[in-house]
């Protein structure tokens, strides 16, 4: 009896040890490493993508064309002189222009006309009426458009006799000035090819030097500059201008005669660029 009582006992004693035993040889499961709140990048700001800025539309000059050749008079003297000056669009390109009252004698009626190159005088536009001597004569353009050719005063209307005229190269100061505008723009036409540069320019003529300012047109680029009289076939050559990297160019383009034509061509192969004309809008 004795011996079966220390029997259990010893039992009891082994299971409690085994079980201790076996809780000693488990391995901890390792806790996961909690994330380290200083450790963490936030995520880029994206970078806003720039917002491009519209290339602004070209408006149109509003400048005025500011017209004036030398009026000389009279086709019948041997000796025709300058007797005054015309302008033209002096403040607007309203078409508002002053012509000197001269004639073949005073008390005489003339008619002012426009007559367009290149066309004969059959063809041109009645400006104003006047009687010679009577002080300068203030008229408006009678049509709206871009206009290139001569002013011409005719003994009472009469077509078969003009008398006073516009040149250039008529005196010793500034006798001649015009906007060289597209020709490709200019009312009717101008009975000759074309081309499309951009840009615009003026030219001058003091005494008898002509010379021509181009702005924004074809850059790095030779223009052929000629003179012509109403008449497309009575044009002379005076000199060429080459424009600068910007497309801009200001030279002396040639030595004009006495009393020259004033009607002034800029050219190249594509034909005739720019025309000495004045808008009216």
């Amino acid at each position: 009896m004795l011996r079966k009582a220390a029997l259990i006992l010893v039992t009891g004693i082994s299971l409690a040890f085994l079980q201790c035993g076996g809780s000693s040889n488990m391995r901890p499961t390792a806790n996961a490493p909690s994330p380290n709140p200083g450790s963490t990048t936030p995520a880029p700001t994206p970078t806003p993508t720039p917002t491009a800025t519209p290339t602004p539309t070209p408006s149109p000059s509003t400048s005025p064309d500011s017209y004036l050749a030398t009026v000389i008079c009279c086709v019948i003297s041997r000796t025709p002189v300058a007797v005054g000056q015309t302008t033209v669009d002096a403040s607007a390109n309203n078409g508002a222009g002053v012509w000197p009252s001269v004639g073949t004698s005073n008390g005489v009626t003339m008619v002012l006309k426009f007559c367009p190159y290149p066309q004969s005088v059959n063809n041109c536009l009645n400006v104003a009426t006047y009687t010679a001597g009577g002080g300068n004569v203030n008229f408006t353009f009678p049509a709206k458009g871009a206009f290139a050719g001569h002013f011409i005063a005719f003994v009472n209307g009469d077509n078969t006799d003009p008398e006073v005229y516009t040149a250039s190269g008529a005196s010793s100061g500034l006798n001649f000035e015009s906007a060289m505008l597209p020709a490709g723009t200019i009312t009717g036409g101008i009975g000759q090819a074309t081309g499309n540069a951009p840009g615009s320019g003026v030219l001058t003529a003091t005494s008898t030097t002509a010379h021509l300012a181009l702005t924004g047109t074809l850059a790095n680029h030779t223009f052929q500059v000629s003179v012509c009289g109403l008449d497309a076939s009575n044009c002379r050559s005076l000199s060429n201008i080459t424009t600068d990297t910007q497309g801009n160019a200001s030279a002396d383009v040639g030595t004009l005669q006495n009393q020259d034509n004033d009607i002034f061509l800029v050219g190249d192969s594509s034909g005739v660029e720019f025309i000495s004309a004045f808008r009216v809008q």
